[in-house]
């Protein structure tokens, strides 16, 4: 087969989408020899491909491996008309995307979309007036036009169904790969002080990593922070000294403005508390790892998730969890994590308390998080891709 995939979130800064393409194309390199590919970015720039060549391929290279730069790159337009034209003039017998597809390919070529989550679907408050508007229009015709649809996990497979009365069996569950190899290699202490010092990290402190969108309940978080300070704090010099470090860049899209003014409050009412609070903003992938083995504890609050990936990074880093008792996190996290009511700040604030202080807890949650997390792979993300490809067929 010859097989064409968007890479274009690779060097994007887009979290989720850029780990995601950047660890299933690297595990179709290691596993496959067979099938020839065709990987298609938008940038034509000299320097960023050679970074993106070494993302994929590090020093090997792959002759069934081919990097493509598709052009104009306009987001929609590439999408409708640069993509559909390249693919004119160079046939594929399957072409693989996220989310939006093009309205028109060669009739020989099947079409596969990966689909994370449906948030905008459940939560369109949350999500800006034009994304919203061409999501609601472009994503129910991609999910028919696609010959085959990828989710990231069962709940986001039943979201899919639910919302837009796809048939179950055009639908593929693949879960995400779990942690990264870098994740589960002690880093020195030399590099964990220089990821300190980078972000002004001192101490223990509790972690979030992800996006700054409004379902993350970044706002929620640091009241509950706050409340673990007032509450538990006062007589308890480990909850005194403890830190907070979120990431999110405040230029990212959709992002939570409520953000900016709870910390702008807290400053204002709380200044000691404001100081324990530390606002990373985007984090380069590489300093992931120190970061979250630094860490007392990770906390997920999302109100919606289609897998949560971080969760595993953090139990593959040995860290436990905490994390908003909804679906996804359910399914993903099983037994090796501390879940909260979303509706409930006291109960927030009491687990994360529970997570710091009680060490047969945490050894516990560590302890299950080491071997849960080894159930998620992306080389077994890639093998199973790999199949839906060979299944259109």
């Amino acid at each position: 087969m010859k097989i064409a995939i968007d890479i274009r979130a690779i060097g994007r800064q887009r979290t989720g989408d850029e780990t995601y393409t950047l660890n299933l194309v690297k595990n179709l390199v290691e596993i496959d020899d067979k099938n020839q590919y065709l990987l298609l970015t938008d940038t034509n720039n000299d320097e960023v491909l050679k970074k993106i060549r070494e993302k994929i391929f590090g020093v090997q290279r792959k002759n069934n491996f081919e990097i493509k730069s598709v052009l104009p790159a306009s987001k929609i337009f590439w999408t409708f008309f640069s993509l559909p034209t390249f693919l004119k003039k160079n046939p594929v017998d399957v072409v693989h995307v996220q989310y939006i597809t093009p309205w028109w390919l060669p009739k020989k070529t099947k079409l596969v979309t990966t689909i994370h989550d449906v948030s905008f679907c459940r939560l369109p408050k949350f999500i800006g007036f034009l994304d919203l508007f061409f999501l609601r229009l472009l994503i129910p015709i991609s999910l028919k036009r696609a010959n085959r649809i990828i989710a990231v996990s069962e709940f986001t497979k039943k979201e899919i169904i639910d919302c837009f009365k796809i048939s179950e069996e055009k639908i593929v569950t693949v879960s995400n790969g779990g942690a990264g190899a870098d994740f589960l290699v002690q880093k020195t202490q030399t590099e964990k002080q220089a990821v300190r010092k980078k972000y002004r990290i001192e101490g223990d402190y509790l972690l979030y990593v992800g996006t700054a969108q409004p379902r993350k309940k970044i706002p929620m978080l640091l009241d509950a922070f706050c409340r673990l300070k007032n509450e538990f704090g006062k007589d308890n010099p480990t909850i005194k000294r403890i830190k907070l470090v979120f990431t999110g860049a405040r230029n990212s899209r959709n992002y939570d403005r409520l953000i900016a003014d709870k910390l702008a409050e807290i400053k204002r009412k709380q200044p000691a508390i404001f100081n324990d609070i530390v606002e990373a903003g985007f984090v380069e992938a590489a300093d992931l790892p120190a970061l979250f083995q630094e860490s007392l504890a990770f906390v997920m609050p999302s109100s919606y998730e289609g897998f949560g990936l971080p969760i595993i990074e953090a139990m593959a880093s040995g860290v436990p969890v905490v994390c908003s008792d909804i679906p996804c996190h359910r399914e993903v996290a099983g037994d090796s994590a501390v879940f909260f009511d979303l509706a409930n700040e006291a109960d927030f604030a009491k687990k994360l308390f529970e997570i710091i202080m009680n060490d047969d807890l945490r050894s516990k949650l560590i302890e299950r998080g080491k071997y849960k997390s080894k159930s998620y792979n992306w080389e077994n993300t890639a093998s199973k891709t790999l199949k839906v490809y060979d299944a259109l067929f």
